[in-house]
């Protein structure tokens, strides 16, 4: 009985160590792009209950993608359902960034001190330090392309009170649009 399962355990070593390390799935890798070359900043809302943390823009290694991640925290003393960020920029383009909401997400409110971080759903990847490689790869200008701001724009709460300021990112749409031409 033992011979016979060192002859199984024998058969199989060689095809577990035969599989190509390449052939696994490789996680994306992003490096944070210089601010100096694109920034993301942040509006000040006076009053609003959720506070945008840590943005960053990453640019993928392979020069394909880009995205904005960011953190949110609930300032308020309420349970927040539902929330929308902005992402308005200089060249005139933007939109809504983020749309989160407890039952879409399917986990609890995000509640009073609770801090999320926010990214696409469902994206998998990794941020990786950005090296001479990197930046030779990602080929950086020497000067700032872009500015992207991001503004909450809706927050709903759980006993449904909401929090609304469009105004603020319809002006800041059409600044942006008014600066671009």
């Amino acid at each position: 009985m033992r011979i016979l399962i060192l002859i199984g355990v024998l058969l199989l070593v060689p095809q577990v160590s035969a599989q190509d390390p390449r052939s696994a799935s490789k996680v994306p890798t992003y490096a944070v792009v210089p601010a100096h070359n694109v920034l993301v900043a942040v509006a000040a809302q006076p009053n609003c209950p959720l506070l945008i943390e840590d943005a960053k823009f990453l640019r993928s290694t392979d020069r394909t993608t880009s995205k904005i991640t960011y953190k949110v925290r609930n300032v308020s003393s309420k349970p927040i359902a539902l929330f929308t960020i902005d992402d308005l920029n200089s060249e005139g383009a933007g939109g809504t960034l983020t749309v989160w909401s407890a039952s879409s997400r399917k986990r609890s409110m995000l509640m009073p001190g609770e801090t999320l971080e926010v990214y696409e759903p469902g994206s998998d990847f990794e941020i990786v330090s950005i090296t001479k490689e990197i930046l030779d790869e990602l080929k950086p200008e020497r000067e700032m392309k872009v500015v992207h701001i991001l503004l909450v724009n809706k927050v709903e709460f759980a006993e449904g009170e909401t929090y609304k300021d469009e105004e603020t990112s319809q002006a800041l749409s059409v600044l942006f649009k008014k600066l671009s031409r």
